[in-house]
């Protein structure tokens, strides 16, 4: 008997800065190569994967830091009701205030917005940090 395949769903819409496209483009390249995933992502990095959909699906979200810092994750309630329960949700960079997966996996891209005290940052950059500071330590608990 076979073993189920895993179920991934992968948020990557936060931005389309270019570290993230990277990694966006680099996991869906493997995984289209393996079992394919479940891809979330900004509606500008599409053109940049569409290429990998053999066993890929994404779902193209507009985002931009308004609406992330209003309703971040409004579009994940839609997406899970056209799927079932991934086994393992991942979400690069965008906290996770509810459960999602079977298994729910946040990464922090930016290390910065916890020590937001200790780092000289411009107004504006620093006040951003401040903010997901918060949203990812109320993420957490």
């Amino acid at each position: 008997m076979m073993p189920e395949k895993t179920v991934w769903l992968f948020n990557f819409s936060s931005n389309y800065s270019p570290g993230g496209l990277r990694r966006l483009i680099e996991s869906a390249r493997w995984f289209d190569q393996n079992e394919g995933g479940n891809f979330i992502i900004n509606e500008k990095a599409y053109k940049a994967v569409k290429s990998f959909s053999n066993k890929n699906v994404y779902f193209p979200v507009s985002s931009s830091r308004l609406k992330r810092f209003l309703n971040d994750g409004y579009y994940i309630k839609d997406i899970l009701h056209s799927m079932d329960t991934p086994d393992i949700y991942f979400s690069f960079g965008i906290p996770i205030f509810y459960k999602i997966g079977k298994v729910n996996w946040f990464h922090i891209s930016n290390a910065t917005s916890l020590t937001t005290d200790k780092i000289n940052l411009p107004l504006k950059r620093k006040t951003e940090m401040v903010l997901l500071k918060k949203r990812i330590l109320a993420s957490s608990i």
